[in-house]
């Protein structure tokens, strides 16, 4: 029988399975593998999906299921779609009438099905998406679009909203991805877009692929200029190399160049950029300003009354911006749930689980309890770190491992402790990846400036009832830090950094003397024990007159150690 949901097109025989492992003949019937069945239910902010001009700062409920049609490197959900046996048994049952029940007791606008493509599940996904609408409830989904002109059909009655994720523009970028032609996506895009369809695209942004980009915005820009285009800086996440990485600054410069075609092009990915704000196309006046929240996610910090400019141009948008703003838990907000689940995936991988077995058996107790609204939180607390590790290894019969990793943990805290107790602490600013943005006070990288023996500005910063990342020139230049650290992965480089400082007048000793470094730490998976390696690391750069630490050389006798 052939699947006809997307355009590979299957020809699945008697009890085999499609490309996308969702779907199954059963007696010459094509069927769904996991009906009602779904990974992740939370409401968020419409903006972590991301949609940018659709009902701004209004809670949607998420839904994801598991699986891909696509197969794409770097994938920021790779755990649900590439390892679905590994999490299947975390699925719940819930049918359509009860999660429209959850929308209602969330305060949700609508729903959305996110995080994962939902042609995979979309039997599902058509039947929730009928009821949400029998209720009066707004519809919409963030896929790959490679759907089939029967599939488009079949769901543009029930879909208010769509955010399509382009790859590339042409067959060879969709072939890296596991497909094969371009062509279906882009004409999904003109059948929804005629249909009045709310479209927003994302696109990847992988560096030297500059031309495709470009050549998408002129398509989107043909059927109308008011299209919001959300760029995304790749990330290279899994075994993505860096080299796909391109610099934020290259990322604004190409983000310019796609504004010829396209009136809203926003920058994703990059901590401090300017680009996430909604800007007036008559006079360039900042409309709706908003900060960075997570991969592929933004939230809204200000806006102007009903998305209308001082100038009196509407911004082009549907539904009203909300007053009320929603914060969700760290982890459960747009994709942010899938690194949380990455960071748990790594911690069991250094305690030593390998057998899917038992990542089949722990995942259901993660997914089903409260660990993803807290998990962020454990992260930032030394304490309750050491716990966690200690609970993972009760829950996977890895214990003598995670009282190894416990006891290396503390007594590398009281080597680096111990040699500082008595010297001078250095003024610390720690920002996330751009001079503006300061790692907020709660964070364990200011816990481990502390351990270092430097005294944490970012604690003097984030003080009182004070909630906004954000500092200005003025305050940086009054704190005067004598040294900056900056890690994370979507920020500026080194040299970046400098000029940027120079360029603003920035005028510290950290800059006078040469003391600004990324550390290695954005190498690390978030939530691994290998933070270890964050605080020597740290500690060379706050106090080089005494430690030294060659860092390849600790983690080697970390992992001898934990053995």
């Amino acid at each position: 029988m052939k699947c006809n949901y997307c355009e590979i097109k299957c020809e699945i025989r008697e009890g085999k399975e499609g490309h996308c492992r969702m779907f199954t003949n059963v007696g010459d019937v094509i069927l769904e593998k996991f009906p009602d069945m779904y990974l992740s239910i939370y409401p968020t902010t419409i903006e972590t999906v991301p949609m940018m001009h659709y009902y701004p700062r209004n809670r949607f409920l998420v839904v994801s299921t598991i699986g891909c049609n696509f197969s794409c490197e770097g994938c920021v959900s790779g755990l649900i779609t590439t390892n679905c046996d590994l999490v299947s048994k975390a699925m719940k049952c819930i049918p359509p009438e009860e999660m429209i029940q959850k929308v209602r007791e969330e305060n949700c606008t609508g729903v959305v099905f996110c995080l994962n493509e939902p042609t995979v599940a979309f039997p599902s996904f058509m039947r929730l998406a009928k009821a949400a609408r029998a209720e009066g409830l707004t519809v919409g989904c963030s896929s790959n679009g490679y759907m089939t002109e029967e599939t488009v059909s079949r769901l543009i009655p029930y879909l208010d909203f769509v955010n399509i994720g382009l790859k590339g523009y042409s067959d060879e970028r969709y072939r890296e991805c596991g497909v094969g032609s371009f062509e279906p996506v882009f004409r999904n895009i003109r059948m929804l877009h005629d249909a009045g369809v709310h479209l927003e695209v994302s696109m990847m942004y992988i560096k030297g692929r500059e031309e495709e980009l470009l050549k998408a915005a002129q398509f989107l820009g043909g059927l109308s200029p008011d299209i919001p285009l959300q760029v995304m800086r790749f990330m290279p996440f899994g075994s993505a190399s860096d080299e796909m990485e391109p610099h934020v600054s290259e990322a604004e410069r190409l983000c310019k160049e796609a504004g010829r075609y396209l009136n809203y092009v926003y920058l994703f990915n990059s901590i401090g950029t300017d680009l996430l704000n909604t800007h007036c196309p008559k006079c360039n006046a900042t409309v709706i300003s908003r900060g960075f929240n997570g991969p592929m996610g933004a939230k809204v910090e200000s806006f102007l009354e009903r998305g209308i400019c001082t100038c009196g141009y509407q911004i082009p948008m549907k539904g009203t911006i909300a007053n009320e703003a929603y914060s969700e838990p760290r982890f459960l907000g747009g994709y942010r749930i899938t690194r949380g689940m990455e960071s748990i995936h790594e911690l069991f991988g250094v305690l030593g689980v390998t057998d899917n077995k038992t990542f089949q058996d722990i995942w259901p107790v993660v997914m089903n309890s409260n660990y993803m609204a807290t998990y962020h939180e454990r992260l930032e607390n030394i304490p309750r770190y050491l716990e966690t590790v200690e609970e993972f290894g009760n829950m996977t019969g890895t214990e003598k491992k995670a009282i190894r990793i416990i006891n290396y943990l503390k007594d590398t805290i009281n080597e680096v402790s111990s040699q500082v107790e008595k010297v001078p602490m250095p003024r610390v600013y720690y920002t996330m990846g751009h001079p503006f943005i300061s790692m907020h006070a709660s964070k364990l990288e200011n816990k481990l400036v502390e351990i270092a023996g430097g005294f944490s500005l970012n604690n003097v910063i984030n003080s009182g009832e004070r909630q906004n990342s954000t500092i200005s020139v003025e305050e940086i230049n009054k704190l005067n830090p004598e040294i900056i650290l900056f890690s994370g992965n979507m920020g500026f480089s080194v040299p970046e950094f400098y000029d940027f400082c120079h360029e603003n007048k920035i005028d510290v000793d950290a800059v006078s003397n040469h003391r600004i470094s990324r550390l290695e730490g954005s190498r690390w998976r978030f939530g691994s024990p290998m933070w270890f390696a964050s605080l020597l690391d740290i500690a060379n750069h706050i106090h080089p007159e005494i430690f030294n630490y060659n860092i390849g050389e600790e983690i080697e006798k970390f992992n001898i150690s934990i053995k």
